[in-house]
């Protein structure tokens, strides 16, 4: 997550703080299972419990951990194409 141009990593132990723009952290983590879902934000398609349709054309996304974050519309059929989610969603 980008916060103030300030990049944060979150793992179950801990919040970091990271030396890399956003979009550099993106084009790291392209092979792996991460995609952006806001213009601020990237998340693990693996720690996604449950999407569901959200005002706006947007997605929420509820996460392993509980949190549920909210997919923009202009990301959302991104998230749904990578998880093979047909319309509808």
């Amino acid at each position: 997550e980008c916060i103030d141009g300030r990049t944060f990593a979150y793992t179950q132990e801990a919040v970091l703080e990271l030396r890399l723009r956003l979009h550099e952290l993106e084009d790291r983590l392209e092979s792996a299972s991460f995609v952006r879902i806001a213009k601020n934000c990237l998340v693990n398609l693996c720690r996604i419990r449950s999407l569901r349709p959200y005002v706006g054309a947007r997605l929420l996304a509820m996460m392993d951990n509980g949190e549920e974050i909210v997919v923009s519309r202009r990301y959302a059929k991104q998230v749904k194409d990578v998880l093979g989610i047909e319309k509808g969603v």
